[in-house]
């Protein structure tokens, strides 16, 4: 099926990801990526961004469920960025998407510690009321951990305040912190 324009393959993409979410495969979600790529290809994509946006959203989640995390990590950003530009609230979702994919890739791949950071100190900015940018300053203290000394670590940790989201789970790597140290004696 040779379909142009930006709609009509975003469609026959939207399609195709529903069918490979619910049988799971593999397949069908390339066949999906190859029409939302060529509708974001197409030279009417960038008249309506936040129908951009959303196409972007569903490419970024078929590599997402491919295991594709580097790939899926810059589609989100890119999807983010088109949402936000059209005003779209769900663009806040996107960016925490990016970071979940980045985050993904960090374990084996420690170089893009600084791209998941990046993305929640955006989301930071972006949408400073939001719960997620509430939840970023302890991810960006868990990322930093591996790059920096416990000591660095545990000062950043304890700053939490007891009505953050996040400081019981930060008293916990308080404590596994802590144990290392102690082994370590």
């Amino acid at each position: 099926s040779d379909l142009t324009g930006f709609y009509l393959n975003w469609i026959k993409g939207q399609q195709l990801t529903e069918e490979a979410e619910k049988s799971k495969s593999k397949e069908l979600f390339q066949q999906a990526i190859v029409a939302l790529k060529r509708a974001i290809a197409a030279d009417d994509a960038k008249q309506d961004l936040g129908s951009l946006g959303q196409c972007q959203t569903h490419l970024a989640t078929c590599y997402y469920r491919l295991g594709r995390f580097e790939d899926s990590a810059r589609m989100f950003e890119s999807a983010a960025a088109a949402r936000k530009a059209s005003g779209d609230e769900k663009a806040v979702d996107a960016a925490w998407a990016a970071f979940v994919s980045y985050q993904k890739l960090v374990a084996k791949q420690p170089r893009f510690v600084t791209a998941a950071i990046d993305v929640l100190q955006q989301l930071q900015r972006d949408y400073p009321n939001h719960e997620y940018a509430q939840q970023a300053n302890y991810h960006i203290s868990k990322l930093r951990r591996n790059a920096s000394s416990p000591a660095e670590n545990l000062a950043s940790l304890e700053k939490l305040p007891r009505d953050n989201p996040n400081y019981l789970p930060a008293r916990y790597d308080i404590c596994i912190i802590r144990y290392g140290q102690w082994k370590k004696l």
